[in-house]
């Protein structure tokens, strides 16, 4: 039983020292850009929310513009909320929306031209700050750290670590 404590010591631990990295991680990432990168990352992120960011990359990297309700379940809520985060979208003249010509009631959301060529810009922007970032890493490095970070990023079972574990 003692090594079991132990093991979730080191695991507490571990989870405190990533959740000190985070802010240096982003100061790293912010320090990584150029003057240029900065405005262009701004001028891509300016006035949007972190849910409308995550709506806006669903739709960008979409093959196809996505259904009202398959962009509501992709986000996890509600058909109203996201009609009501579209509407503050297609308002700020980043997506617009389409109906379908054989059934008026189907809506589809697509990214306007005007959004994609700053999304184009941000991500070029990130990838260069990423290289920046992690260019102490190998190649073997750097991989292991995306396969964990693909890890962390996909659903799985999660066993939660308790309060108790967390006051102690």
């Amino acid at each position: 039983m003692p090594s079991r404590t132990i093991a979730r010591t080191d695991r507490l631990l571990m989870l405190r020292r990533l959740a000190e990295i985070q802010s240096p991680m982003r100061a790293r990432f912010r320090a990584a850009l150029s003057d240029p990168d900065k405005a262009t990352f701004h001028d891509a992120v300016h006035s949007v929310t972190l849910g409308q960011m995550e709506a806006l990359m669903l739709l960008h990297e979409a093959a196809e513009p996505l259904t009202m309700g398959e962009l509501a379940e992709a986000l996890g809520m509600t058909p109203s909320s996201a009609s009501q985060l579209i509407e503050r979208l297609v308002r700020l003249g980043l997506v617009e929306r389409l109906r379908e010509e054989d059934d008026r009631r189907v809506v589809r959301v697509v990214v306007t031209t005007g959004a994609r060529r700053k999304f184009d810009a941000m991500v070029r922007v990130r990838l260069r700050a990423l290289g920046q970032l992690t260019a102490a890493l190998s190649d073997t490095e750097l991989r292991t750290l995306v396969e964990l970070l693909q890890k962390l990023g996909s659903p799985v079972a999660v066993q939660p670590t308790t309060e108790k574990e967390i006051a102690s």
